[in-house]
């Protein structure tokens, strides 16, 4: 038997559930090699559809992440791929936002559902800062930012982090929901050509995996992100578990394809 997730539990949903994208510019080639299993390559073919991922092509140390976001204010279009969407589409945009610090910042709307906030942090790494999401009505602040490419990582490289989140309600600001901590793992597992109705493209590949405990309830979340220069994310690939006691358990799958993209004229 399931219970109904009430809206502090799908706090802790929302900590976990990130789409964004983004990728690094190309530093010196590193020569390709295989870096997914065969089990994480069927995954990504039963997901993506066939003919989706190519051969491995030529991969790049990631040294200027923010280079590599997709233009500011450029729409683009994905067709949601899971049973649960049945191959609706969603538009996603990335707006600069001011910087009082002198660190850029960026806001990731993702449809209707989200705002991420992406913050480049003082080594040139991007993370995200914070999340709202107006489904549910919460919005979910890490500390320190959760790491979402980490200037520096070459093809084959992890890297870790521990990092508290707190969520809070989306209209009361100041009224928090649920409290916990997630360990991220950030991977690095090459590139890829890639191919989807947008067009071809060479794209890094960049795995992320968060397990923790918020409130009640326990995430175990792992993300696979195909990046393009100058385009951010192609192709995605994400998988969440939630499980509150022994009374509520919630799976979700999403998949995604870049179908098309537009700029400001």
């Amino acid at each position: 038997m399931t219970w109904p997730l009430t809206k502090p539990a799908k706090a802790a949903v929302l900590c976990i559930a990130e789409l964004s994208g983004c990728y690094a510019s190309y530093a010196q080639a590193e020569t390709p090699r295989p870096a997914l299993d065969k089990e994480e390559q069927g995954l990504l073919q039963r997901a993506l559809g066939q003919g989706v991922v190519g051969s491995p092509v030529a991969a790049q140390r990631l040294d200027n992440p923010a280079a590599l976001l997709a233009p500011a204010d450029r729409t683009m279009t994905y067709r949601l791929l899971d049973a649960e969407h049945s191959k609706q589409t969603e538009i996603h945009q990335i707006a600069a936002s001011p910087a009082p610090q002198g660190n850029r910042l960026w806001q990731h709307r993702l449809g209707k559902r989200e705002v991420r906030r992406l913050v480049e942090l003082a080594d040139g790494s991007l993370a995200v800062s914070a999340v709202d999401d107006f489904g549910d009505g919460v919005a979910a602040r890490y500390s320190p930012p959760r790491p979402f490419l980490v200037k520096g990582m070459i093809p084959g490289e992890q890297r870790e982090a521990s990092l508290s989140v707190q969520a809070f309600d989306l209209e009361q600001s100041d009224r928090l929901l649920y409290s916990g901590s997630l360990k991220v793992a950030v991977a690095y597992l090459g590139a890829y050509q890639v191919t989807v109705p947008a067009g071809r493209y060479d794209a890094a590949l960049v795995r992320y995996a968060a397990r923790g405990t918020i409130g009640p309830a326990d995430v175990d979340t792992t993300q696979y992100l195909f990046l393009s220069p100058g385009t951010g994310i192609v192709a995605a690939v994400e998988s969440r578990e939630v499980s509150a006691f022994t009374v509520y358990h919630r799976s979700e799958n999403l998949a995604a394809v870049l179908t098309s993209v537009s700029d400001p004229q």
